[in-house]
């Protein structure tokens, strides 16, 4: 049936054409109406970078000396000590630039044409735009430095009847600390359009008539980034020594002694991120389009829509990485004479340790790309004559997704080496002649064991598609 009534409609139209060119042109009335619009702005902005730094330094120093003599004897002492501190640092910032735009153009149309008993119309519009704001963050780096050290002596000596004793000392710390951060510069440039449209037709000769129109409409948008990554490094000194020695001269003879000890220890770290960049993005569009015909008791009518849309998202982050280490030693010896009237008698002892360590790893990079696609498309169609009607609509939707993604693992690691050494000797002389002993002890240790990952990747992804029709008589 929908088939022999659009040929009616045909036929009906091409009377109601005949109609037209018969009528009179002097009754005609025309009008066409039409405007255009364009307008766009920019709006450019720089931040210029900072650069700031400072310097201090510390110090002090104190020195006392005393000195008795009496009946007894004389005594003397010294004492003195000395600090220096030394801050520096440094902050900078580099430039960041804004350049934000956005455009807008519209069109619009619209005739009128009539004849007596006859007329027609026809409109159309459209209307564009776009924005966008690209951004540049520059990066920041932080500096910081500080350097200590103390130093401390002392000594006293003292002479009497019963000989001279004589002592000192001396100890000297340092301790020393720095770091850098940066962070790589930022850039952002967010982005969208949109579009929208329409238009219709309108046709009229006595009871013969027809209609159309159409309208569609879209908008799109994405912020594509990159973030630069940034570093990490740290160190972190110190440093111990001191030594201390004595001595005794009377009737019995000499006596004298010497101890030291030092210790050191050291921790330095050194990490990056590496890159990251993204760019998600989207899409969405929607139309519509309608139509009717009519002559007299037959009329027909159509109409569509459709909608879809995009949605993507991929991004990459270039990994990191990172190493830690610490060193540290310490050692201390000892030594003492003796020289009396049965000869002379010496005897030392020394100790050393150190232990390295180190950490470290690094991992690979990570990808993925996401994306979702939609649709839904709808239609219907009407026809009727007198009292009978038949109708037709069909409904059907359409999906997909996809999430690929990848990863290439990690490696890492780990060491330490111990050395411990220590030594032992002792001579003697006397009468009988000379006797000397001497031991020493080595112990070595290392450990090295090492991890890794291959890493993995991927992609699930799966679709939707659907239909609906109905129809009724």
């Amino acid at each position: 049936m929908n088939t022999w009534i659009k040929r009616s409609l045909a036929v009906s139209a091409v009377a109601g054409g005949l109609m037209l060119a018969g009528a009179t042109a002097a009754n005609a009335d025309d009008t066409e109406n039409s405007s255009t619009t364009e307008s766009s702005i920019t709006t450019p902005i720089e931040i210029g970078g900072v650069d700031l730094g400072f310097h201090q330094s510390q110090g002090s120093s104190e020195s006392s000396t005393s000195s008795t003599t009496d009946e007894d004897g004389t005594s003397t002492s010294t004492e003195s000590s000395e600090t220096t501190t030394d801050q520096s640092g440094g902050l900078q910032i580099d430039p960041t630039t804004i350049d934000p735009g956005a455009a807008l153009s519209s069109a619009q149309q619209s005739k009128d044409d009539e004849t007596r008993n006859t007329g027609s119309s026809e409109q159309s519009s459209q209307t564009n735009g776009s924005a966008q704001a690209p951004i540049n963050i520059g990066g920041v780096t932080v500096t910081g430095q500080q350097d200590q050290a103390n130093h401390d002596a002392q000594s006293s000596s003292t002479t009497d009847e019963d000989g001279t004793r004589s002592s000192s000392s001396e100890s000297h710390e340092t301790h020393s600390t720095g770091g850098t951060l940066g962070t790589g510069g930022i850039a952002v440039d967010p982005q969208g359009a949109f579009g929208q449209s329409g238009s219709s037709e309108s046709d009229q000769a006595g009871s013969t008539g027809s209609d159309e129109s159409q309208s569609s409409s879209w908008v799109s948008g994405s912020v594509p980034f990159t973030i630069d990554g940034a570093t990490v490094d740290f160190h972190d000194e110190q440093a111990s020594q001191g030594s201390s020695s004595s001595s005794v001269t009377d009737e019995d003879g000499t006596r004298s002694s010497e101890e030291s000890h030092a210790d050191a220890t050291s921790t330095e770290g050194d990490f990056v991120l590496g890159q990251i960049t993204g760019d998600p993005a989207g899409t969405f569009s929607q139309s519509n389009a309608s139509s009717s015909d009519e002559v007299g008791a037959i009329d027909s009518s159509e109409s569509s829509s459709s909608t879809a849309g995009q949605l993507g998202g991929p991004f990459s982050f270039a990994g990191a990485g990172g190493a830690l280490g610490q060193e540290s030693s310490s050692s201390d010896s000892t030594s003492s004479t003796v020289t009396d009237e049965d000869g002379t008698r010496s005897s030392s002892s020394s100790n050393e340790s150190s232990t390295d360590r180190e950490l470290g790893g690094a991992t690979g990079a990570f990808t993925g790309d996401p994306s979702l696609v939609f649709g839904q498309e709808n239609s219907d169609e009407s026809d009727r004559i007198g009292d009978d009607t038949d109708r037709d609509s069909t409904s059907s939707t359409q999906g997909a997704y996809a999430l690929p993604y990848s990863y290439e693992g990690f490696a890492a690691f780990f060491s330490q080496v111990t050395d411990d050494q220590s030594a032992n000797s002792s001579t003697v002389t006397d009468e009988d002649g000379t006797r000397s002993s001497q031991t020493t002890e080595h112990t070595h240790d290392e450990i090295a064991p090492t991890f890794g990952f291959d890493g993995f990747s991927g992609n699930p992804a799966g679709e939707l598609d659907t239909e609906d029709l109905t129809t009724q008589d």
